[in-house]
């Protein structure tokens, strides 16, 4: 698999639950914070006025826990992309042993907000997704 964007995540206090290791919760967090990273890097700092989209579906799969302070790879790539609608899937897994935390898929749906409605991707989204 081919997963180019990498954003680097530190495990803060706040994402830790009473049994010592992310909640379950937080890796949704995780997951946004690569997609806005990915957005930026993509289509530049406008990238959401110029592309809006919505999340339709997250699905994840735990695999092993992380913990306060560890750092984490979120590894990403777009990998299907549909007529109003595309997939980005994710691997995450820590810095230092590069064991796998989880796995992780979303959709994500072009969206005009003034409308109300969904939209087609744009083709010069596609370009620039297939560029990367």
């Amino acid at each position: 698999m081919d997963f180019r964007h990498i954003t680097t995540i530190k495990v803060q206090f706040r994402d830790v639950d009473s049994l010592g290791h992310v909640n379950n919760a937080v890796y949704l967090s995780y997951l946004e914070t690569g997609r806005v990273e990915f957005c930026e890097q993509a289509f530049g700092p406008e990238g959401f006025e110029r592309f809006p989209f919505i999340l339709a579906e997250v699905r994840v799969k735990f695999l092993a826990p992380a913990f306060m302070s560890e750092l984490i790879e979120l590894w990403m790539r777009v990998s299907d992309v549909g007529r109003k609608s595309f997939r980005f899937e994710y691997h995450l897994r820590a810095n230092e042993d590069e064991r796998m935390i989880c796995e992780a898929e979303s959709v994500q749906v072009m969206y005009d907000y003034r409308a109300g409605k969904t939209t087609p991707v744009p083709s010069e989204w596609r370009r620039i997704v297939e560029s990367l």
